[in-house]
């Protein structure tokens, strides 16, 4: 962790002049809760296949939910840091969560359900409320399992517009290892396709703290989070976007975020240009960061701005590079509160920028081709790209510059990549298990980090750890640490051939097991 000098490098200076922001009024950087309501939702009518489902949940609020499309890749990469430097690596199958994951459109809301044991849901709903379940309450007369429904007020925001002067040379950085360029895709074809704009997320040690370490916890609630984004560019009509997440790095400890400038001796603070600068620089050589079409971290510190060499502002909640995704400096960070997804606007607001969108008001972008700007739509209407919260019925929707914007991006042959599923291929899956097959641990080494390791292979000559019963230790000559990665489901157990593994552990093949007389 790095701490802020009092002085700014010329550097970093020119470079404030390219990145958007989001400011909110320093008293309320947390939204405080307006009404907290005990409520006992009830499904009153399902689909049998268990595709959607009617649930009331005050006489006011009902919600008709549907099942929801893709908020991961089909195995998406979970990273953590552990003790030596060792790298643990899990393909996780998105099914596993996405099964439980709804939506309501109209009511802006994301849900993950579950039914075992009674109804719980828990998720967001429009940009005021969020429900969850309250395990030490007792159930209703009906046995409904208990829920709190919180009511926040909306942040109130303001604007900042940074300097207009542009210079474009700063972002022609033709051998930035982040830049990947398609085949060129021409307008009619795009139109018939779905933009998919594939994420890495990267999730601070504040963050990960406060969800307890918790990876299924954290797959859940970002499961919920990017439903909830993908909502609201659902909502554009003129073409589809959906994000997909591709991957995420949990970092568990501060000792593994050199990128993060904090301010001087408060480490809830993270300085936000200076970080954002230092995580391009970090992973901009990594495969997760080139692979993805947008590197993004998401972090439960508090944003902070230098104003000046003696007083620096708190009134940031995001920051990203406008019209740079799949570009050099394909990066951007926000805030949220864990369990709150207070962030979920900030995020949806940022990746817009990333996908080349202005704040509503603003003029032209010149650095992208055809953009327009948006000053034939008023600040004050209050959509996703304006701080004004006067309009509930806009904030969750882009203004119709904000459209043109993004079309006239997504159009660009510099986004083709916007349109390629790049999702790293390691194995196949089959009908049963994705670990079938005659694989040696080499072979599964390369699989994974060849494109980007040549030389990996299967460390074999660590002494046995009872956690590789299920991963592989990988290293290659001129990296500094190995890589754990968990094995597929199906793929024999490393320490006991005769049996496979399954969800990360060891157990016997239940496709052979044989049923007791």
């Amino acid at each position: 962790m790095k701490t802020i000098r009092r002085t700014t490098s010329c550097w970093t200076m020119l470079l404030r002049l390219f990145f958007c922001c989001l400011l909110i009024l320093e008293h309320e950087v947390r939204a405080v809760p307006l009404r907290q309501t005990i409520v006992y939702p009830k499904v009153v009518q399902s689909r049998d296949d268990g595709t959607g489902h009617i649930v009331v949940i005050t006489k006011d609020l009902s919600l008709s939910l549907e099942k929801s499309p893709s908020v991961f890749s089909e195995y998406f990469l979970t990273r953590n840091y552990g003790e030596g430097g060792k790298i643990f690596d899990k393909y996780v199958p998105a099914e596993s969560i996405e099964k439980n994951l709804f939506h309501d459109d109209n009511a802006v809301a994301s849900i993950f359900l579950t039914q075992e044991g009674g109804l719980r849901m828990e998720g967001v709903i429009g940009h005021r409320l969020r429900i969850k379940p309250i395990e030490t309450a007792e159930r209703s007369l009906d046995g409904d399992v208990a829920h709190i429904l919180i009511e926040n007020e909306p942040k109130k925001a303001v604007a900042r517009r940074d300097d207009e002067k542009r210079m474009g040379e700063l972002f022609s950085l033709e051998n930035h290892p982040g830049v990947r360029v398609a085949a060129r895709t021409n307008e009619a074809e795009r139109r018939k396709t779905i933009a998919r704009p594939e994420i890495h997320l990267l999730l601070d040690s504040h963050f990960t703290k406060a969800m307890s370490y918790d990876r299924e916890r954290i797959h859940r609630y970002i499961a919920v989070f990017m439903n909830s984004v993908n909502i609201r560019y659902r909502t554009v009509q003129e073409f589809k976007i959906q994000l997909l997440i591709v991957g995420m790095t949990l970092v568990w400890s501060e000792q593994d975020e050199p990128w993060v400038v904090s301010g001087y001796t408060d480490s809830n603070l993270l300085f936000d240009l200076e970080s954002l600068l230092a995580i391009d620089a970090q992973y901009l050589n990594q495969r997760e960061y080139i692979q993805a079409d947008i590197f993004f971290a998401i972090t439960g510190r508090d944003l902070a701005f230098i104003v000046s060499d003696s007083f620096m502002s708190h009134l940031v909640m995001g920051y990203s590079f406008l019209g740079r995704a799949c570009a050099p400096f394909k990066v951007g960070i926000s805030e949220d509160e864990p369990e709150t997804y207070e962030g979920i606007w900030v995020f949806t607001h940022e990746i817009a920028h990333l996908l080349g969108s202005t704040h509503d008001s603003e003029g032209p972008y010149p650095l992208i081709p055809g953009n327009n700007g948006a000053e034939h739509c008023p600040f004050e209407d209050g959509y996703i790209m304006s701080y004004h919260n006067k309009h509930d019925e806009n904030r969750n929707r882009f203004s119709t510059c904000t459209v043109e914007q993004m079309h006239v991006f997504l159009s660009l042959n510099s986004s083709s990549c916007l349109y390629e599923n790049n999702t790293h291929a390691w194995f196949p899956p089959t009908k049963t298990y994705a670990g079938e097959g005659n694989y040696s641990l080499d072979e599964f080494c390369y699989t994974i980090y060849g494109p980007v390791m040549p030389n990996v292979r299967y460390n074999k000559t660590v002494s046995y750890e009872p956690y590789y019963s299920c991963a592989v230790r990988c290293t290659a000559e001129g990296v500094e640490h190995d890589y754990v990665v968990d094995v597929p489901d199906g793929y024999p157990c490393v320490d006991a051939p005769h049996k496979i593994c399954i969800g990360g552990r060891c157990v016997l093949d239940p496709r052979t097991r044989k049923r007791r007389v």
